[in-house]
């Protein structure tokens, strides 16, 4: 009796870890055509584009790929006090950023972005020249002026993004957001120990994302982006209580047998595979937060081939010839 009930556990738990068909795909733009795609399909209003770590040039090159003329506005995690600099620069009153607060501020970052904005410039002028809506880019990120400790204004941040954002949800508008992943849970987010014990935070954050979930449940795609950080460098980039996120991808390709070295895939995190390894990833750190319950798909771009400024411009640079 004992063998039998061996056997029958070993039989579902391959069949648990091997049902589903995971496909690796050789470029993430094909990844971020899919999820776009899956976004347009639904009833959502909201696509929200969580980044695990800032300043990874891989997360911008697969956001400015999700890119859109579906959206009415996109909104960064850049200081609003910068909001009349890009709005001058959608205008054409200006031709050069000089700045971008927040956490966009790597150069080869602000190449592609201007590349970016200089596509949606053009691309509004038309819109405007047929009679229809141009889209927004929105700073919507608290600048830390005026804040006599940092943990007052983080605490800050989240609500001042939100109000920026409440009237144009509240109008129908479809929006994407793409920032660090901490901002757009849907429930409020667990302090990292690290950050109650330097900053004085309370235990929970009120997050943009559970803001939004709270005054109109039902209407965000919540993607997980886990970009590509090297693990050496992790516990420098991170709170300890969240290094299980970069270890997540390792125990999914485990768990599925994903032998590839490099490649980019995604899936929903209800996924059965996915949801162990979530929860292998956790068991030892203590903090409660789980991707499985905050954010709809998971993308893995852990092995995706090194972006640079060029490649990510590649698919932007030709507007150039267009003019401003």
């Amino acid at each position: 009796m004992r063998a039998i009930l061996v056997l029958i556990f070993i039989f579902t738990y391959s069949h648990l870890v091997n049902a589903e068909d995971i496909v690796v795909y050789e470029s993430q733009d094909q990844v971020a055509r899919n999820l776009l795609k899956e976004f347009k399909q639904s009833d959502k209003q909201i696509l929200m584009l969580a980044e695990s770590g800032h300043e990874e040039l891989a997360a911008v090159q697969f956001f400015i790929e999700m890119y859109s003329d579906t959206f009415d506005f996109i909104a960064l995690e850049v200081g609003s006090d910068r909001q009349a600099m890009i709005d001058d620069f959608m205008n054409g009153k200006t031709q050069t950023l000089n700045t971008l607060s927040g956490r966009l501020k790597d150069p080869d970052m602000r190449l592609v972005l201007l590349q970016l904005f200089k596509r949606i410039r053009r691309m509004n002028k038309i819109a405007k020249a047929v009679g229809l809506k141009p889209m927004d880019v929105l700073a919507i990120d608290k600048p830390m002026e005026g804040f006599e400790n940092e943990g007052d204004w983080f605490q800050a941040r989240d609500p001042h993004m939100f109000e920026i954002l409440r009237s144009r949800i509240e109008a129908g508008q479809r929006g994407f957001i793409y920032m660090g992943g901490g901002h757009l849970t849907r429930k409020p987010l667990p302090t990292p120990q690290l950050l109650r014990e330097k900053m004085n935070m309370p235990d929970l954050m009120l997050t943009l994302g559970s803001k939004i979930e709270e005054a109109f449940p039902n209407r965000s795609m919540r993607i997980w982006l886990n970009a590509p950080f090297p693990m050496d460098k992790a516990a420098d980039r991170m709170p300890p209580d969240m290094l299980f996120l970069a270890q997540i991808d390792e125990q999914f390709r485990q768990l599925h047998h994903l032998s590839v070295e490099t490649g980019v895939f995604a899936l929903p995190t209800d996924n059965p595979t996915f949801k162990l390894a979530e929860q292998r990833a956790r068991e030892p750190h203590s903090i409660p937060f789980s991707l499985v319950e905050d954010f709809d798909f998971y993308v893995s771009l852990l092995r995706a081939k090194r972006a640079d400024s060029q490649s990510c411009e590649s698919t932007l640079i030709q507007d150039d010839a267009a003019g401003p």
